[in-house]
């Protein structure tokens, strides 16, 4: 309590206070997150003046849009959402109970997996750029709305791919680290 650790994100800072948790903020992404899996975590953002923030208990995540407010509906029905008083920009999410650390979206990638709960194709095409190393360019926005539920583990690119058409119509060309995705 004496020394406290402190991240510090372009939108948010978070007061560690003994933890297990996830920050994910990346350069192209509108939203930062952070997601306390054990222990507690205080969120606050980066440009308040004030420090109050909110607590963090086990299995919460809170969300930071800069884009503008986030609504229920625009993100996985994996939980509850409630508004930060005065902040229409953030939320906290409550993660699905009783939930396995390796099948929780926001810790997967510690255990070497892609887990994909809900989201839409967009979203999930920037995880698997950053993880493949590749660029999808989408030539059809109905299906980049498209939503998946998957769990991949050691799978590369073509089959993360073949395996999300099985459940729903798309096709996709790969030209070196380019990938198309079509209706």
């Amino acid at each position: 309590p004496g020394r406290p650790f402190f991240v510090h994100t372009r939108d948010i800072d978070i007061k560690v206070l003994g933890t297990v948790f996830n920050v994910k903020c990346y350069p192209g992404d509108d939203k930062t997150e952070a997601t306390l899996i054990r222990g507690l975590v205080q969120i606050s953002r980066t440009d308040s003046s004030q420090q109050e923030g909110v607590i963090l208990h086990p299995h919460e995540k809170a969300v930071f849009n800069r884009t503008g407010r986030i609504l229920p509906e625009n993100v996985p029905d994996t939980g509850t959402f409630s508004a930060l008083s005065g902040r229409n920009n953030m939320m906290v999410h409550s993660l699905k109970k009783g939930a396995a650390d390796t099948s929780i979206v926001e810790t997967a990638w510690v255990y070497n997996k892609l887990v994909f709960d809900g989201e839409d194709f967009r979203e999930i095409s920037a995880e698997m750029e950053r993880w493949f190393n590749v660029k999808i360019v989408f030539n059809d926005p109905a299906v980049a709305r498209y939503r998946f539920h998957a769990e991949f583990e050691n799978e590369n690119i073509n089959e993360v791919l073949s395996a999300l058409r099985l459940s729903l119509p798309f096709t996709f060309k790969i030209n070196n680290n380019e990938i198309n995705i079509y209706k």
